[in-house]
């Protein structure tokens, strides 16, 4: 067989080095992507977590205050007398 026909057939063989390097950067490119995305998420989800923590804490010191009687919050400030009041 004639060197000109077995040519175009050698080169279908494989991937060129190329076409090989482009896939890799894109797939590096592509993983550093997702990875980025990844880790902005979980601090957003361990954001959330402590937010909906001090949320929780927060609620629970109005519950107790609302139970409690006008006048022990009154006593329980520092000097005694609430905003806005004043002694005559």
């Amino acid at each position: 067989m004639p060197a000109n026909l077995r040519t175009p057939h050698r080169s279908r063989r494989g991937f060129s080095l190329t076409e090989v390097l482009l896939a890799l950067t894109l797939f590096a490119f592509l993983a550093l992507a997702l990875a980025s995305g990844l880790i902005v998420s979980r601090k957003l989800a361990e954001s959330s977590v402590y937010e909906s923590t001090a949320i929780g804490v927060a609620s629970g010191y109005l519950e107790q205050m609302k139970g409690m009687v006008y006048a022990d919050l009154v006593a329980a400030l520092p000097g005694g007398t609430p905003a806005g009041s004043f002694p005559r």
